[in-house]
């Protein structure tokens, strides 16, 4: 189940700020028109480092590379939810898509290892499709309102929230002594 509440974190994060970018917008004090960015330096940053994690990965432990994709993503979802000005917002929101870059690739090398060949198709298509519904959600969340009251930054609040709720629970059982495929 690790895996899938990491890919789950992943995912969430990866469009819950699609539909806050009006809020982000006011709370930066930056034009709309150059919030589209705030989901395009995470896909990119993802891009770019996902190659190279997969060659990585074939020297340093799978675990210990999970553990480290998934703590990141917590780190850099809270600095997504401090940041006060759009540079902040991106540098922190390319953090996210570096852990992604580090998570996913891992996460498929770990079932290619771990999953009994009878198996792993079953476990990569969990793990695609938990993924895919993952950033649905992720930005349905992120379009559900705060209460009027509340502040912008209380919005972005919310990928803090559930970001590290996922990657808490994930490094939680990361610590278990032996992993397995559900």
């Amino acid at each position: 189940w690790g895996l899938i509440l990491g890919i789950v974190a992943v995912g969430v994060g990866a469009l819950i700020v699609s539909p806050l970018l009006k809020d982000l917008s006011t709370a930066t004090g930056t034009p709309v028109d150059r919030m589209g960015w705030v989901v395009a330096v995470y896909g990119l940053t993802l891009a770019v480092t996902a190659p190279p994690m997969a060659l990585w990965c074939r020297s340093v432990p799978r675990r210990t590379l999970l553990i480290a994709g998934m703590a990141l993503l917590g780190a850099a979802t809270v600095a997504c939810a401090l940041a006060s000005t759009l540079g902040q917002l991106l540098l922190a929101r390319a953090a996210c898509g570096v852990a992604a870059g580090v998570f996913i690739p891992s996460c498929y090398a770990w079932i290619g290892e771990n999953v009994p060949a009878e198996r792993r198709a079953q476990a990569m298509s969990i793990i695609s499709t938990a993924f895919s519904v993952a950033s649905v959600v992720g930005e349905t969340v992120g379009s559900v309102k705060a209460l009027p009251p509340m502040a912008e930054n209380v919005l972005i609040g919310k990928t803090c929230c559930l970001t590290s709720a996922n990657s808490a629970i994930f490094l939680a059982h990361a610590n278990s002594t032996r992993w397995r495929w559900p």
